[in-house]
């Protein structure tokens, strides 16, 4: 819904809750927001198969961040690793 006027949002959104329930529909409108915002954190593909909550998005790393990051640990040498940061991923990504 990239760009979408928000009068043409409204109007996908009306269709889709003829069809489905309005407590589906909201979610899925809302996860296609966060995906957007999420998209210059992620770029747009990986922002595509990602689940996101609005504090997810805000605190997550970066993909340049994450890179470097991963960049850093082959450069060290290391061959293994468990993420347990309890994130969504952004730096597994990298990874």
């Amino acid at each position: 819904m990239h760009g979408t006027d928000p009068a043409d949002e409204l109007a996908v959104a009306t269709r889709l809750r003829r069809e489905h329930p309005a407590a589906l529909v909201s979610a899925a409108l809302g996860q296609a927001r966060l995906r957007q915002r999420a998209a210059a954190k992620f770029g747009a593909a990986d922002a595509r198969r990602m689940f996101f909550t609005p504090h997810g998005v805000e605190q997550s790393t970066r993909a340049s961040v994450a890179a470097y990051r991963a960049a850093r640990l082959t450069q060290a040498g290391v061959t293994s690793l468990a993420d347990l940061c309890c994130g969504i991923g952004g730096d597994a990504i990298a990874l």
